[in-house]
């Protein structure tokens, strides 16, 4: 990974499907991983490894039990309070975690500090890789049902989970997060025609309506928005 820190878009742009797939299965078959030889495997394919095995555990690096706590030190936290109170209180919430779902998580956000410290040639800032790991950790169904291809929806794995031990070893999942909010946001924000009633005054303006399955939608993008502020957050203070 250190070799291609710089690279533009690691994590963001996708690596070779084909790729990932082989590097899946010798990660599943040989009794050494670290002796894959990964030197001529593109940086994009690596990270994509990386969020398959992420996306493909049997449950969330924050489990859903413990995602109230985790949002509540961050958000309940005064803004009055200096950037390292806030960062205590998220660390205790942390420390709750489950041993191994703790040790990951810290991985995570290490990685993706370290990848931030090279925006300048990556592009990669702390806000664009929380977009990435922040669904991709909290396991939001709903969104990352929204936002999921063709592609990642037939994959040859599809049903297939990983449980978070000491022996795991890497699967796959490909997001497309930032086109996918922009394609809902384009399809639902939409301003609907209304016929202007003569006896009510120009000055009365139309009204969004949404069915009630958009409006679930938009709550969605709202709790996105929510745990993308939290992880960029811990991007930029691990």
């Amino acid at each position: 990974m250190s070799s291609g820190i710089s690279v533009e878009g690691i994590f963001r742009r996708s690596g070779s499907t084909a790729m990932i797939e082989k590097l899946m299965n010798e990660f599943q078959t040989v009794n050494d991983p670290w002796a894959i030889d990964l030197s001529s495997v593109s940086i994009h394919s690596v990270a994509g490894l990386f969020k398959r095995y992420l996306q493909q555990l049997s449950e969330p690096v924050v489990p859903m039990s413990f995602q109230p706590e985790l949002l509540n030190a961050y958000e309940s936290t005064p803004s009055t309070y200096y950037v390292y109170q806030k960062r205590d209180r998220l660390i205790g919430a942390c420390q709750a975690l489950p041993q191994k779902h703790c040790e990951l998580l810290s991985l995570v956000l290490y990685t993706a500090h370290a990848i931030s410290r090279h925006s300048d040639q990556n592009k990669m800032s702390a806000e664009n890789l929380a977009i990435i790991f922040a669904p991709t950790c909290i396991r939001l169904d709903g969104l990352a049902h929204l936002l999921s291809d063709d592609s990642s929806a037939k994959s040859t794995h599809k049903g297939s989970t990983i449980t978070i031990s000491d022996n795991n070893k890497p699967s796959q999942v490909k997001t497309r997060l930032e086109q996918g909010i922009g394609n809902f946001c384009r399809s639902v924000l939409s301003r609907p025609k209304h016929a202007m009633d003569e006896e009510k005054p120009r000055s009365t303006y139309s009204v969004l309506r949404y069915a009630p399955d958009k409006l679930m939608e938009l709550n969605l993008i709202k709790e996105n928005s929510r745990w993308n502020k939290l992880f960029e957050f811990m991007i930029n203070h691990p």
